[in-house]
């Protein structure tokens, strides 16, 4: 894995694109500016964030809605992320949805149940930066406690800043 980031590099710079030592998404910042309040009812719950494009497919089925949250990857932004935080894991088909999960540690798994017009390159891209296993279910069926992935935010965040172009 860290071969292909090495030859994205390499072709990037021969082509005299600036390449930056490290990558990440901007959302792994967010625990240093906001804390989320957690919802003692959802401590229960399995989130499922869908990618916004299948979130009216995830409102038609029939999920448990004892075991499932479905969290609405358009509400406002604290609203989606105090959900995050308040289940006791995430599964997600919204890239977003694993990146924050990861930043404030929530154990989560990407759910790719319906595929993406844009495709999976977005998610192997973050997964590739983080050093993270390639790991998904394709289908909330396929769902085990052992298949989460645990370890949260990899990449050093205070470099991360330092190479922020919005400072």
């Amino acid at each position: 894995m860290r071969c292909e980031r090495t030859i994205n590099k390499k072709i990037f710079r021969k082509k005299k694109i600036f390449v930056p030592e490290i990558f990440g998404d901007p959302a792994l910042l967010l625990p240093l500016f906001y804390k989320p309040n957690i919802i003692e009812k959802y401590k229960k719950y399995i989130g499922v964030i869908p990618h916004l494009s299948n979130y009216e497919k995830y409102l038609n089925k029939n999920i448990n809605t004892k075991k499932y949250l479905l969290i609405n990857p358009s509400d406002h932004w604290k609203t989606v992320i105090d959900k995050i935080c308040s289940c006791k894991c995430i599964i997600s088909s919204s890239l977003h949805g694993l990146i924050c999960s990861d930043a404030y540690n929530i154990p989560n798994i990407w759910l790719d149940e319906y595929k993406l017009q844009e495709g999976n390159l977005k998610f192997i891209d973050y997964f590739l930066s983080q050093n993270r296993n390639i790991n998904k279910i394709n289908s909330l069926s396929f769902f085990q406690y052992e298949l989460l992935y645990n370890s949260g935010n990899k990449i050093n965040l205070e470099k991360l800043i330092k190479v922020f172009p919005f400072q």
